[in-house]
Order: structure tokens, then C-alpha cells, then sequence
């Protein structure tokens, strides 16, 4: 065995028999006067370094600031590095983000035996802290600095201070081969490839933003192809020509809404506040944050016959019923083909959320199935009522495949709407 893993195994060791017969004693005299909580931070995926601290920190400020108490989490080597900054410099709740190495490590090791005890804080997002969400303001600011170097950077993109712009990703497997090409097997089989977006499928979105006077704003830490040449100026490629840290925070906080792929980068636009179009929406059955999110879920098919499968069909199956993220693990996930939402499908999404922020109402028939596939498909979790809905214009176009046959009535109508 070589003689520094060595050296640093025996060193973990004698550390955590310190901490169990020193330390771990001490936080139980102190508990009864102050409460020390002790963790790490996830930092490798910005998905998961925007949202984990937001929802824990939100969740305080619904229920109330605990008194006595002081939460410290470690972490490094950040995903991005503009949000993590941004989280070191939070000092206004009783918790604490430090930046350091050996602390980080010093965590990691003793968690084995904290994790065991009520010093240990695993803190996470559920996915599901809709009325949270809805109660609250974002945790994080910028500084006035920051905020003139934001509006500077998007002059260099031709956007004005009094523009609007809109931002869009698609999820693909080039950040995740780039971050852990030694993981290339795992991200090249099915369930990962099956997340996987095609950006041309959103171009058309893209163009009617264009068109309708904004800016449409293509992000990504790492892309696999830029986008084609010849396209309407106002759609802007910063993934592959303007791209940083900071931006990527920036454009996600202050975009009007965010066209999401169910990637990471579209958690940035949660914390802040702002709405999603949510594309490719799956699994059917729950939402995202935020009243004025679209949601365009992905439709299902038999995977022999490739026939559409209503949700209803498939709720019936158990298929997905009760989780809140599609799993390769899950043991209904062979049942269907999830289909990939078409451009006409994403286009629709973007409609409706311009017709929510404009405070343009839908039809009462496209209401009429909203509210049924929430009662059907999203009250599985709690406080659906606080967060997105499916678009009016998907809930006209499939009705069929969302309203189960025996609540066919003429209050809902048998046309498909046009956009």
C-alpha cells in the first residue's frame, strides 16, 4: 500500500475516534443551550447548488427561524462558481456556507458516525415544496456591482436595459461526458440519452420570442453543437460564444421566463423566482415551481406499436404513480416510450406562458382540463394547487389522452383549439 493513502487512512481513523470520544460528547453538553447541525454541500451539479440550500433555507422562512441554532456546511470545487459565491456570502439565517478543503474532508469523514445523530443535516430539495416556494422571495442577490456588470455583459449581446429576453437550454450528454468522461458508459445508456433534447426543437419558440420583439437566449455550461448559422439576430447563441459563470447566473435570474429541459441550469431560474415553460416534461405526474410555469409533458407510447398512451392508461398501470423524478430503477420505467415534445408542442408552452404574464386568461375549456389533470395526475403530492399547470393549448390538443372516457361531458367540448 503506498504510504500517503496509507498515512491518510490511519490520520481518518484516529480522527474519528477523537470525535467520538471527545467531540461527539461535547455537542450533546452543548445541545440543551446551543445546537450545533453540521453538513455538505452538493456542489458538483449546479442543479442541485442552486436549489438544496434554497429550499432549506426557504423552508425556514415559511415555518419560523430556529433560535439557538447554527447550521455550518462545507464545500468546494463548485459546479459554478458565481452561485457558489454567492451562497458563501449568505449571512442573514442562522446558517453558514464555508469554502475549505479541509473541512470539506473533516466533514466527509466523521459522517458515518453524524449521520446517525441529530448533528447531521442531509439537506435537500424534494422537487415538491410548491406552497413553500409560493410563500417566499429568493435567498440570493446580487450586489449593485454585480448587477452593472450583468447589464453590461448583455449590451456586449445587444440586449438594452429596457429589452426583455427570454433564455432556453437543451439538455444533452456533452456537459456530462466533458465533467466525467470516465463516466461515458453510464451517460450513454438508455434512461440518460432518453433525457436528452434535440435544441433544434425549441428554434421555433425561439423565433416567435424573436418576433414578438425579445430576445431568445440559447444557454449551457457545455453544448454539443452551436446553433445553425442564418437565424433571426435576436436569438442568441451565448452558450457557444459568450458564455461564463457569472452570465450563466445572471441571464437564468433575470430572464422574463426560462424554457427548461428538465437539466440543472433551469433549478437557477426556480430560485429566482422565475417561471418555466417546462419541456419534455416528465414524469407526468408532478409539477414545478412557480404558479405561472407551463408545463409541456412528454407524451407517452406503447413501445411495440408506438400508439399514443393516455396518462390515465398509464396512472392506471402505476406508471410513475407517487414518484417525483423519472429512474431507470423505477420498475414501471419499461412500460412506455416517452416521446419527445415536437417544436409545434414547445411553441404552444411559450404562447401560454406570454398569455399568463400578459394576464391573458385561457379558454374555459382549456381551464376545465387543467383542473382535471391536477386533480388527476399532480394531487399524488401536496400544494399542486401552488404550482405550474399543464399549457391551455397541450391540455386542448390532447385532451383524449388526458380526460379518462367516462368524464367525457359536454361541458368540456370535443374541438381542439387552435393556437
Amino acid at each position: 500500500m503506498p504510504i500517503k493513502p496509507y498515512i491518510i487512512t490511519c490520520f481518518r481513523q484516529i480522527y474519528r475516534l477523537a470525535f467520538t470520544l471527545i467531540g461527539l460528547p461535547m455537542l450533546y453538553l452543548i445541545e440543551p443551550f446551543f445546537k450545533f447541525r453540521f453538513g455538505t454541500m452538493y456542489t458538483q451539479r449546479i442543479g442541485h447548488l442552486a436549489e438544496n440550500a434554497e429550499v432549506f433555507i426557504r423552508r425556514m422562512q415559511v415555518h419560523g427561524m430556529p433560535k439557538r441554532t447554527l447550521y455550518i456546511f462545507f464545500g468546494l470545487n463548485p459546479s459554478n462558481r458565481q452561485l457558489f459565491e454567492m451562497w458563501l456570502r449568505t449571512d442573514a439565517y442562522p446558517v453558514r456556507f464555508i469554502e475549505s478543503k479541509i473541512g470539506t474532508w473533516l466533514a466527509f469523514s466523521i459522517r458515518p458516525i453524524l449521520s446517525r445523530t441529530r448533528f447531521w443535516e442531509r439537506y435537500q430539495d424534494t422537487h415538491i415544496d410548491y406552497r413553500v416556494y409560493d410563500q417566499t422571495e429568493p435567498v440570493l442577490s446580487f450586489t449593485p456591482e454585480e448587477e452593472e456588470k450583468g447589464r453590461q455583459e448583455l449590451l456586449k449581446m445587444g440586449i438594452g436595459e429596457d429589452d426583455w429576453f427570454v433564455a432556453f437550454h437543451a439538455r444533452d450528454n456533452q456537459y456530462l461526458e466533458t465533467w466525467r468522461p470516465d463516466q461515458k458508459a453510464l451517460w450513454n445508456e438508455r434512461f440518460q440519452l432518453a433525457r436528452n433534447v434535440d435544441v433544434h426543437s425549441m428554434l421555433k419558440a425561439a423565433t416567435h420570442i424573436a418576433e414578438s420583439g425579445g430576445f431568445a437566449i440559447r444557454v449551457g455550461a457545455v453544448v454539443e453543437k452551436p446553433l445553425p448559422s442564418g437565424m433571426n439576430p435576436r436569438i442568441i447563441d451565448y452558450a457557444t460564444t459568450y458564455r461564463s459563470d457569472f452570465m450563466d447566473i445572471y441571464i437564468a435570474a433575470k430572464c422574463r421566463f426560462f424554457i427548461s429541459s428538465l437539466s440543472g441550469i433551469d433549478s437557477v431560474a426556480s430560485i429566482f423566482n422565475v417561471p418555466l415553460v417546462s419541456t419534455n416534461h416528465s414524469p407526468y405526474n408532478f409539477s414545478r415551481y412557480n404558479r405561472a410555469s407551463v408545463l409541456v409533458p412528454r407524451l407517452l407510447a406503447n413501445p411495440r406499436s408506438g400508439v399514443p398512451v393516455p396518462y390515465w392508461e398509464a396512472q392506471a398501470n402505476g406508471y410513475f404513480v407517487g414518484w417525483d423524478r423519472v429512474h431507470s430503477n423505477h420498475p414501471t420505467w419499461g412500460l412506455y416510450e416517452q416521446l419527445p415534445s415536437t417544436d409545434d408542442d414547445i411553441l404552444d408552452g411559450v404562447k401560454d406562458i406570454l398569455d399568463i404574464l400578459d394576464g391573458r386568461q385561457p379558454p374555459e375549456q382549456a381551464r376545465e382540463i387543467q383542473d382535471i389533470y391536477g386533480k388527476l395526475y399532480l394531487s399524488h403530492k401536496p400544494d399542486h394547487e401552488c404550482a405550474g399547470k399543464i399549457g391551455a393549448r397541450f391540455a386542448l390538443k390532447y385532451r383524449e389522452l388526458i380526460v379518462p372516457n367516462e368524464m367525457h361531458d359536454r361541458s368540456i367540448g370535443t374541438n381542439s383549439a387552435k393556437a
